[in-house]
């Protein structure tokens, strides 16, 4: 379970957003997500649902990166998805599907997708063949 508490602080410095990776002083979002603190630009904040937010932070906390940190090479989300299921296919083991759902999700936001967009995203590409196993 995912302990949360957020602060609201005017200054505190200069910050760095946890989300976008932008630096701020003014009017920091401080969101507590297990043991760690997060801190959230305005513009995120606006931009993100609190649950979204707590997403964000725990898997750039536990993977690295930022939101949107590989725009100027950006992956489609029909890509992100494929590689994906061809992942899941070639393992054929369901026990790891919440690390991969954890995974797809900050892929995802690398490339500057919401955590709303992969989720209208998610269903198979028309084009997809499931691999067959071999025993």
């Amino acid at each position: 379970m995912i302990k949360t508490e957020i602060r609201y602080e005017k200054s505190l410095g200069r910050l760095k957003c946890d989300i976008c990776d932008t630096r701020f002083r003014e009017n920091a979002r401080i969101y507590k997500v297990n043991n760690d603190i997060g801190y959230v630009c305005q513009q995120c904040n606006d931009n993100f649902s609190k649950e979204d937010i707590y997403l964000i932070i725990d898997l750039f906390k536990s993977y690295g990166g930022y939101f949107g940190k590989f725009d100027d090479i950006k992956l489609s989300l029909d890509n992100i998805l494929t590689e994906f299921y061809d992942r899941i296919s070639a393992d054929g083991n369901l026990k790891n599907t919440f690390e991969y759902n954890r995974k797809l999700c900050h892929k995802a936001l690398l490339n500057g997708y919401t955590p709303k967009q992969l989720i209208q995203k998610m269903k198979v590409p028309k084009n997809y063949k499931l691999k067959k196993r071999t025993i």
